[in-house]
């Protein structure tokens, strides 16, 4: 008779373990927002807004590849089929545990910027010819 309970118990044991970690999951894991929500969380940052006041004409998108992030990004002109790369400089703000913006780096054509980033905006000249 025990050899005919043991699977139940095996079975009714696997489903609470399982259920278990879904409820776990579903607790720690925030929902996903729109991306015009990521990018008004983000534009809340000091450098943000330093960036934007500097460059309006920035664009600003929503990176979901790995990380979630928001990039900020003005280039020196409009690239073309027959153009290289242009000159451009990216505020990229990574948004964090319970929605809220976390680590940020500058990228100046290639060159990553990670300390100071208020006084690297205050005086860069990534975009001068």
């Amino acid at each position: 008779m025990t050899r005919h309970r043991l699977p139940w118990i095996v079975a009714i044991g696997g489903a609470s373990v399982v259920l278990g970690m879904l409820l776990v999951m579903s607790l720690t894991t925030e929902p996903m927002l729109s991306d015009e929500a990521y990018r008004k969380i983000a534009q809340e940052t000091t450098e943000a807004r330093l960036f934007l006041k500097k460059y309006p004409q920035a664009t600003v998108t929503v990176d979901r590849s790995g990380a979630l992030a928001v990039d900020f990004r003005v280039n020196a002109f409009a690239p073309t089929a027959s153009s290289r790369v242009p000159p451009y400089l990216r505020l990229r703000v990574f948004i964090g545990p319970q929605n809220r913006p976390t680590l940020r780096f500058l990228d100046c054509q290639g060159r990553l910027i990670v300390k100071d980033l208020l006084d690297y905006l205050r005086t860069e000249t990534c975009l001068s010819p």
